[in-house]
């Protein structure tokens, strides 16, 4: 059958493999008499290598990608989280390892005292969506709104870091908002804030995010023109589970 398959005017070639080091043969590929892309290996170990060389390139990107989580991170603290340990709450813990990135998806907000682990719940959310690939950020909201600040100094180098902040907020694939509300209150900043919940939402980029208090504290925070659009669009683009107040 394999015969009968064969081009009667090829020229078959018979090589030792350099891996397995078994005679096969082969049908050169030939231009102009001169042999292109000569074979030097069988076809199961072609097949062998280019698997091992696909992993190898699966381990160093994500060798890369944990090298620069470490320029993600809000502080090296977050960098592992156990999310086992007692102090963390498990509702928290668990909603952000199922929580996936997700093009149009919804985002996660916690919301409730300090020190049940909000933020590094969070990081664990934002870690899974970086090693898939997808470009992320985490910012304090403090630390943004001191950018939307410093964007109009006089200052040429701390504009741009400024620029650079407020860009990688608005166009990540995922942003990590710490401390929402916590930022000193400031028509610039808060409208800086509002903006970019719009910008987000519209766009399907989600955000995940914590304050330690809920709607009514983020109304009150924002005022009544800001606020309550800040807090809908929030509901409405986020799952916010309900954690200890």
């Amino acid at each position: 059958m394999e015969a009968a398959l064969k081009n009667p005017n090829s020229v078959s070639k018979t090589i030792t493999c350099k891996f397995c080091e078994r005679l096969f043969e082969y049908e050169p590929v030939l231009f102009n008499g001169r042999e292109m892309f000569p074979l030097v290996s069988c076809f199961e170990c072609t097949a062998l290598e280019s698997e091992k060389a696909e992993e190898a390139d699966r381990e160093r990107k994500h060798k890369d990608l944990l090298l620069s989580w470490e320029k993600i991170i809000i502080a090296d603290i977050y960098n592992e989280t156990d999310p086992s340990h007692s102090s963390i709450n498990p509702i928290a813990a668990r909603l952000c390892l199922q929580w996936k990135f997700e093009r149009r998806g919804k985002g996660l907000g916690l919301v409730g005292k300090t020190g049940i682990g909000k933020t590094r719940c969070l990081h664990l959310a934002l870690k899974q969506a970086h090693l898939a690939g997808h470009s992320c950020f985490a910012v304090r909201h403090t630390t943004f709104a001191d950018a939307v600040e410093a964007s109009y100094s006089d200052d040429k180098q701390e504009r741009a870091r400024a620029a650079d902040v407020i860009r990688l907020a608005r166009f990540c694939d995922v942003l990590l908002m710490d401390d929402l509300g916590k930022a000193r209150a400031t028509p610039s900043r808060d409208e800086a804030i509002e903006d970019l919940i719009e910008r987000r939402t519209g766009c399907g980029r989600p955000i995940l995010w914590s304050a330690n208090s809920g709607g009514e504290w983020l109304i009150q925070r924002f005022g009544p023109d800001r606020g309550p659009a800040i807090v809908r669009r929030l509901a409405e683009f986020c799952v916010i589970p309900n954690l200890p107040r």
